[in-house]
This record gives C-alpha cells, structure tokens and sequence, in this order.
C-alpha cells in the first residue's frame, strides 16, 4: 500500500502510523443520484429512519433519541431498504441521522444518501460537519434533544420551507458528493493533480 483513503478526517495520523504511511487522504462516501433520488411520493410519515438500532454504543443517542420522538411525532423505522431507499425518504417529512462518532468528519454514507434524495435531512452534528452542508439550507442539525424537537416542531409544520432544504440538498449534493464526483477525486489524488477534498464548501 503507498496511498490510503479514509471516511473520516479525525483518524488520518493514527492511520499513517499505524501503516507507516505518508499518503492518507480523507475521501467519505457518496451515492449513486441513478438510484438516490427525490420521488414525487406522498409525504405519509412525519420522520424517517433507515438503519439498525441496537444496544451497541454507537447507537446509543440514536436509540434515546427514537424513542424520544416516537411519543411525540409519527416516526417510521425501516431497515433493509437499499434498492428503496429513495421511495422511504420521499415519503418522510424528515429524515432523521445520528450515530455516536467521535472522529471529526466522521459520518455514515445516510448523510450523502439523505441530500442525494432530497431528503429533509436532521442530524445530530458531528465534528466537521459544517464544512459539508450548511444548516438550515441544505439541512437541519441539533445537537441537544430540545433542538431536535423545536427543529421538528417548526419545520413539520412548514412545507415550503422543508421544500427550499431538500431543493439545496439535491444541488449540493449532485455537486459535490456523486460516487462519480468521489472517483474522480480520488484518480486526481493518484495521478498527482490535486490533495484536496473536492467535497467542501
């Protein structure tokens, strides 16, 4: 191996020690806009979840804070649902994310899926975020449970504002977070051209 990339900036010198490497470069998912995209679904559930939860700590605030909006919003779980994914969050008002990462820009790929199909995305902030998306543009983030539900409070009552989000979501990411637009990243990283991250702001 002489060059590595990695999903998340906070881990980049652990892993140029650990393997005595001086190419680590930060390069996350993406999604695929062919499959991941906005359908023209009725919005039948107030919040959409897609993933696993367990008693495992990654999960913990996710598993809390489920919990938490099931007594008070209309939430749907489903894992499972690669080949529909795009239909499940078409037919969310809001899509929900967090997992327990404590690494800066440390995120699953939800995050890149959720923008790439227009998605109402809110998300627990995690370190670095803001370098990817702007809050209340093209998502919305919380960081306590009480701003998770004033988010959900106001935004669950206004659609054209949650509109304008998935719009700007959609623009963002089809420009800056295609699997295409990775791979061109990383063929320019390996041929000499760049060492930057072509996914910030």
């Amino acid at each position: 191996i002489d060059t590595m990339f990695l999903s998340n900036r906070g881990q980049i010198e652990e892993y140029k020690n650990a393997y005595n490497l001086e190419r680590v470069f930060y390069m996350p998912q993406g999604y695929d806009p062919y499959i991941q995209h906005r359908l023209n679904l009725p919005e039948i559930y107030d919040v959409g979840f897609s993933g696993a939860i367990s008693d495992e700590p990654l999960h913990c605030s996710r598993k809390e804070l489920i919990n938490a909006m099931s007594g008070r919003y209309g939430v749907k779980i489903k894992n499972n649902v690669r080949n529909n994914i795009a239909e499940f969050y078409s037919q969310s008002r809001t899509v929900f994310g967090v997992s327990d990462f404590d690494y800066e820009l440390y995120t699953s790929n939800r995050f890149f899926v959720a923008l790439g199909c227009g998605a109402c995305y809110v998300a627990k902030k995690f370190k670095g975020m803001e370098l990817l998306a702007e809050n209340k543009k093209h998502l919305l983030w919380f960081e306590t449970k009480d701003e998770l539900f004033d988010l959900l409070d106001y935004y669950l009552r206004r659609d054209s504002e949650r509109e304008k989000i998935r719009a700007a979501a959609s623009k963002l990411a089809l420009e800056k977070h295609t699997d295409e637009y990775r791979i061109r990243n990383v063929m320019d990283i390996m041929e000499g051209k760049t060492e930057d991250f072509y996914g910030f702001l």
